[in-house]
């Protein structure tokens, strides 16, 4: 099952091993995680941010698929982002957003935030976000908790 990467309403998780590689959630309990480093490092256009939570993982893999599996690995990344509020401002100001239905948001990340409210997409910020060739992914918007939603997969 893919992880999310989730910013709470006025926060944010994460998921990668210790040694920075994305980790397959197990069936049981995946891990979400708040450490910034690695998503503010990947993804630099985020800014400032508050808070965020976070899954990540291989595609198709269990996490000692990378070991065994020769080859390039494909990882994906789920998120909440909670900007600045300077943060929040330059978005909803400087990028197209349109309405969109709530995004479905895999447990446990869904029980860190509020998902209700006004929900919009931003294929443009999207452009602006994804830090090169490889990335590729929508984002969300939640107008009325002020967060943001990131599916990624990374090649």
């Amino acid at each position: 099952m893919p992880g999310v990467l989730l910013m709470a309403l006025t926060g944010a998780c994460s998921s990668f091993a210790a040694d920075d590689r994305p980790v397959s959630p197990s069936a049981s309990a995946p891990v979400v995680r708040t450490d910034r480093e690695p998503i503010a490092r990947r993804f630099p256009a985020l800014g400032d941010f508050r808070q965020v939570h976070w899954l990540g993982g291989v595609v198709g893999g269990a996490p000692s698929a990378r070991d065994t599996v020769p080859g390039p690995s494909t990882y994906w990344i789920h998120a909440v982002v909670v900007p600045d509020e300077a943060g929040y401002r330059r978005i909803v100001t400087r990028f197209t957003w349109n309405e969109a239905p709530r995004p479905e948001v895999d447990e446990p990340l869904a029980a860190k935030v509020d998902l209700s409210g006004e929900w919009a997409t931003g294929p443009d910020y999207w452009t602006h976000l994804a830090p090169g060739p490889g990335y590729t992914g929508t984002v969300h918007l939640n107008r009325t908790h002020r967060y943001l939603y990131l599916t990624v997969t990374i090649d």
